[in-house]
């Protein structure tokens, strides 16, 4: 049984919102035991297991590099770690896009019979889905073996990189489990549009091929979160005008899930 929560309420719904999300930090033995819970009731009575993950991982990659690879005119080692990367930050982004949508609806049950914080949710949602990333991460770490792909020190700007995806998955997962818990259609709308941006995002195709066309991938978010992770593995290489993209739209999305978090925090165990 957790223990109980420290509820606390005040006519300044600002520092509500904060210590909400203090306590459910601070809990994180809580959500992250809820987020394992979740992986092995997923894998139960499976030979594999959460090794599932790893395979499907390889064996998608492998595909699209059979097929997509003999369409470009790249190297086909340098094609091959281009797409598995972009593959692999793609595949964490729109898992976290898709599993932020039902985050608190999901969560029903927990909200209306304790008194939990209700950031401690998106929380464990993310630890979820760090934790499949960090098993796709190995599939691309075997993949980058297997192809000799070198790496350099640049390698290492991938690292914070990282930490700036995770930190945003934590604002988009507050942020779209509110909206789609009071505006339950948004669900749908959402996973529509991520089908479609996994063929316009630059994962598939190498943008610099399609000339003046490729240009354009410059307004889809996502290429800029995949390029902070890809060009350092890639090319050893720290493209700063997707780091400023990237910052920008998080400091931004950070400002504005809070305000939305502190705003309607109340309202949503009426919306669920």
């Amino acid at each position: 049984m957790p223990a109980p929560y420290s509820y606390r309420s005040s006519s300044n719904t600002i520092a509500d919102a904060w210590f909400d999300l203090k306590e459910g930090l601070e809990r994180h033995t809580l959500w992250t035991n809820l987020g394992l819970q979740e992986v092995k009731q997923l894998y139960r009575g499976s030979l594999l297991g959460a090794a599932w993950i790893v395979v499907s991982f390889l064996v998608f990659g492998a595909g699209l590099i059979w097929f997509f690879g003999a369409l470009s005119s790249t190297d086909a080692r340098w094609f091959a770690a281009y797409l598995l990367i972009g593959l692999w930050v793609f595949q964490y982004i729109a898992t976290v896009i898709t599993g932020a949508c039902t985050v608190f609806i999901a969560a029903e049950g927990w909200l209306r019979s304790q008194r939990l914080p209700m950031s401690l949710f998106a929380y464990k949602l993310t630890f979820r889905n760090v934790f499949n990333l960090a098993l796709t991460g190995l599939s691309v770490a075997l993949a980058l073996a297997f192809l000799r792909h070198p790496l350099t020190w640049g390698a290492l700007w991938a690292i914070p990189a990282l930490a700036v995806i995770i930190y945003t998955s934590v604002w988009v997962t507050l942020l779209l489990g509110f909206l789609t818990a009071r505006f339950r259609d948004l669900q749908h709308i959402v996973i529509t549009i991520m089908r479609f941006a996994f063929l316009m995002t630059p994962v598939l195709w190498v943008a610099d091929e399609l000339g003046t066309r490729g240009k354009f991938a410059n307004i889809n978010p996502l290429t800029h979160f995949i390029a902070i992770v890809r060009e350092p593995l890639l090319n050893g290489q720290v493209v700063m005008f997707h780091w400023w993209i990237v910052l920008a739209m998080t400091g931004l999305g950070s400002l504005v899930t809070f305000a939305v978090f502190a705003r309607f925090r109340r309202d949503l165990i009426f919306w669920l």
